[in-house]
């Protein structure tokens, strides 16, 4: 199939591409420098409709995104454009044609006691209120829209995921502070990537919360991460994300109902244990080499 990845040189799409390719897709990148296989800039509609012209695809897979959640807090304009205004954008250009959108979007769209299923979303901040309309605008063209977080080692130059940022500190030995009043469920990127080519094969219509089926708080993930690795974590203190003085709130429960993706792509998602043990084989291997 011939898909088309929007933001594909960031941290899920130098997964992703990957993976598509390998499972026999025909993969078009798209990216805003100069070395991009695709060069574009997805806010900017004569940009896009001359993309959807020169790659044809079946499937457009969205990664393009704004991600921090205290910039996009100082300055809404800028998360509109980056979260929503390419999503707008491109269901426009699509019209009427049979391409099928697939919007990544995020578990911070919920908030208050979880697990949270899709009917109920509300954003607390503006991050999570951008990539809500990004998603309206999703799902009034047809699209596939997924509701998740992500942990694993990055494959990008540059890029420092959450679980490098813990695996860095715990070798270390520096002071961190892990937050247990912030729960998740998110995917080992590799998992993800599997379930997206899912996704873009069968081409259904519709939100989906696409996380593990469990849920750990963020300081549980990151000490049985350490423990797997057989990295020390003492020098890490428990605290709380609701003591620290942060520009934007977040949600303290991200914990996600993921019944509405197993059965409607007949699969079983993994549990949280299953994602700490998959990741802390990313760090494994560097062990066994020194």
């Amino acid at each position: 199939m011939q898909i088309l990845v929007l933001g594909a040189y960031g941290l899920l799409g130098s997964a992703l591409c990957p993976e598509l390719v390998r499972r026999g897709h025909t993969v078009r990148r798209q990216g805003r420098g100069a070395s991009a296989q695709c060069r574009a800039d997805p806010t900017q509609r004569d940009d896009l409709v001359r993309l959807l012209d020169e790659t044809e695809p079946k499937v457009v897979v969205n990664l393009v995104a704004m991600t921090n959640v205290d910039t996009c807090e100082k300055n809404p304009q800028a998360a509109y454009r980056a979260n929503a205004r390419p999503v707008e954008l491109l269901c426009d250009c699509l019209g009427e044609t049979a391409c099928h959108l697939v919007q990544i979007s995020t578990d911070q769209v919920y908030d208050g006691p979880g697990p949270h299923i899709e009917d109920r979303v509300d954003p607390c901040n503006v991050y999570a209120l951008s990539k809500y309309a990004g998603e309206l605008a999703a799902a009034s063209a047809g699209g596939t829209i997924l509701r998740t977080n992500f942990v694993g080692r990055s494959r990008l130059p540059g890029r420092v995921a959450f679980s490098d940022w813990l695996v860095d500190a715990f070798r270390e030995r520096q002071p961190i502070t892990l937050f247990d009043d912030v729960h998740f469920s998110a995917l080992h990127m590799a998992v993800l990537c599997v379930c997206i080519e899912q996704v873009v094969t069968k081409r259904v219509a519709g939100i989906y919360n696409l996380g593990c089926r469990d849920s750990m708080s963020k300081a549980q993930f990151a000490l049985r991460l350490a423990e797997q690795v057989g990295l020390d974590s003492s020098h890490a203190t428990i605290g709380r994300v609701g003591d620290v003085a942060l520009r934007a709130r977040r949600p303290s429960d991200m914990s996600l109902t993921v019944t509405r993706f197993e059965q409607t792509f007949g699969t079983r998602l993994p549990t949280m244990e299953q994602t700490v043990q998959r990741v802390a084989r990313d760090y494994q291997d560097d062990n066994q080499r020194t």
